[in-house]
């Protein structure tokens, strides 16, 4: 009786690092670079999403980033401002670099903030 018990319990602890290890194994590390089209730098800061998810990672100061994509069929997603978003399949590579294209900014898009400090009331113009 005791040794029925010890046998299920061992198939049972293989059967749950099993499909531990099945999950894990469907993730897919991907890793590269990002640069700019028209001169071929580096873009730091660009947001990587994988699409669908909450999964992401953003460059470094050299463009470089990893993540890991739930899976290798998965689609990533780059934008960053002032740049045309880009939309690349993962297709099971592990590495993918990309060149993001920059982008016009109509005037309707746009917003500007400006600040001045005055140091006299004579300074103020009211319109």
């Amino acid at each position: 009786m005791l040794y029925k018990n010890i046998t299920k319990g061992w198939i049972l602890l293989f059967s749950f690092l099993f499909i531990a290890t099945a999950v894990h194994a469907q993730q897919k590390k991907v890793q590269g670079v990002v640069k700019g089209a028209q001169n071929g730098k580096p873009l730091p800061g660009v947001n990587i999403k994988v699409k669908g998810t909450t999964t992401g990672s953003i460059t470094n100061n050299k463009g470089h980033y990893t993540l890991n994509a739930p899976s290798q069929k998965d689609t990533l997603i780059f934008s960053y401002i002032g740049y045309k978003q880009k939309t690349v399949p993962i297709q099971g590579r592990s590495t993918i670099n990309v060149q993001l294209k920059s982008t016009t900014v109509s005037g309707q898009q746009m917003v500007v903030v400006g600040y001045r400090s005055l140091s006299d009331k004579a300074d103020l113009t009211y319109y």
